[in-house]
Order: C-alpha cells, then sequence, then structure tokens
C-alpha cells in the first residue's frame, strides 16, 4: 500500500514513512533527555554552590575574631616598618666565624691567648665592664714569653701586625689597638701579659 507523501516530491512508502517517524521520536526524546540531563546538572551544582556557602557561613560563625580581607591588609601594612627594621638589623650583624678563624692564623708562636670577648654596649654591664659603654668590638687578652731580651715585645707586634695585614678581618674591624699589661709570672716562667682591641 502506497500513501502520497510530498517529501522529496517523491511517492514514500507507507512503511518508510513510520520508519523516519520513528527515527524523529528517538531523536527528539534524545534531545529531551539531554537537556533535562543538562538541567538536572546545573541544579545539582548550585545545591552544591549552596551547601559549601552555607558552610562557610558556619565556619565564620563558629570561629569568631577572624580578620576580613581588609583587615588583614591593614595587619600587613603596619608589620611593613617591622620588617624592614629588622631587615637593617641583619644587614649590619657581624659574622664571627670569619673574625676567629682570622685571629687563629694571626697568633705567631710564643703568643698564647687567654680571653677573646666580643663588647656590645647593648648588652649586659659584665659584658663592657673592661671598656666605656660606647665601645664596641673584640677584646683579646694573652700572655707572651718575655725570655731575656724584647722577644715578648717584638712576638706581640708580630701577632699585631698579622691582624692588620689580614684582610678579612680589616673589612670587619676598625683598627688593631694594642696594650701591654705588664710582667707575670705564670709557673714559673715570666710573661708580658697585653690587651689588644679591635672596634667595629
Amino acid at each position: 500500500m502506497y500513501d502520497i507523501n510530498f517529501i522529496g516530491q517523491r511517492i514514500v512508502p507507507e512503511s518508510r514513512k513510520k520508519i523516519i517517524t520513528a527515527i524523529v521520536a528517538f531523536s527528539a526524546l534524545s534531545l529531551g533527555l539531554t537537556l533535562a540531563s543538562i538541567g538536572a546538572t546545573s541544579v545539582s551544582d548550585l545545591q552544591t554552590a549552596d551547601v559549601y556557602a552555607a558552610e562557610v557561613i558556619k565556619l565564620r560563625e563558629h570561629f569568631t575574631g577572624i580578620p576580613s580581607e581588609d583587615e588583614l591588609e591593614t595587619i600587613i601594612g603596619r608589620t611593613e616598618p617591622h620588617l624592614k627594621d629588622i631587615g637593617k638589623i641583619v644587614g649590619t650583624r657581624v659574622r664571627f666565624a670569619p673574625i676567629w678563624e682570622s685571629i687563629a692564623r694571626a697568633v705567631p708562636d710564643g703568643v698564647w691567648l687567654t680571653r677573646v670577648s666580643v663588647v656590645d654596649p647593648r648588652g649586659s654591664a659584665e659584658e663592657g665592664k673592661s671598656k666605656s659603654r660606647s665601645f664596641r668590638g673584640i677584646i683579646m687578652e694573652g700572655v707572651a714569653l718575655a725570655g731575656r731580651g724584647p722577644e715578648g715585645d717584638e712576638a706581640i707586634s708580630t701577632f699585631v701586625g698579622n691582624l692588620k695585614d689580614d684582610e678579612e678581618l680589616q673589612s670587619i674591624i676598625q683598627d688593631v689597638d694594642s696594650l701591654g699589661t705588664g710582667l707575670e709570672q705564670i709557673r714559673g716562667t715570666s710573661v708580658v701579659g697585653f690587651e689588644i682591641t679591635c672596634p667595629f
């Protein structure tokens, strides 16, 4: 049986017409299901966002005193000057490891150091008891063998010269000053005492 249908100016069999109708219906159903799926996903995303937003609100209500972004920026702005001050302190700090190495290399034969200390007027009063409160630097105390002649004084002069010739040490300290503290007897041996100061 044939049904007259003016599609493409052709006569289409009724069975083929049913197939085309089924394909169109299936496509329409697929399109409807796809749109429904997209709609359901969008609704689910909105519900998920609402849930997260509600949790965030609960957390903010639970944790009181949490600063806002503006308050955090204000706090950070207040700390900036302090960070600059800390940076200045770090930039001007003295590295002592190279100083100790330079002093150890400079000690000649016949000279013994009995005390090496760092004096800083910002420290305790005990640290600066041997110097004025304005002095800041290194104090070295020691002895040299006195012998029968000027050997002790020569050894001390050699030590001072070695300190002055050390380029790394000279880049840190300002000067090297020496002061004799007189003759001493240590277990029957005559020694010459000295004190050397190296201000920063």
